[in-house]
């Protein structure tokens, strides 16, 4: 499993969210991004002011990306023994 999930807009690296070694997660937008004129943020709840997005932000962000109907499948799933409140993991696991 990787500790790196890179985020592509328009084939743009806008960021990555990273895990660290104690499972959390945490979004850094790209320099370059933040700077650039036509640059947005990916999420209302994560502005382009801040390089760092925490742990609460980026899991809402991400179960936020999941269909309903893959959220419910993913929980449902034994077989894969992933926590249901780690949406990394899940978005790796249906990718």
């Amino acid at each position: 499993m990787t500790n790196e999930l890179v985020a592509l807009l328009d084939g743009k690296e806008v960021g990555r969210v990273r895990r660290d070694a104690r499972g959390r997660l945490a979004f850094f937008y790209d320099g370059a991004w933040r700077t650039a004129t036509d640059a947005y943020p990916l999420s209302l709840s994560m502005p382009l002011g801040a390089r760092e997005h925490g742990r609460n932000v980026v899991e809402a962000f991400l179960w936020g990306l999941l269909p309903d109907n893959s959220r419910r499948r993913l929980v449902r799933r034994t077989s894969t023994k992933i926590a249901p409140k780690r949406p990394q993991p899940m978005a790796d696991t249906i990718a």
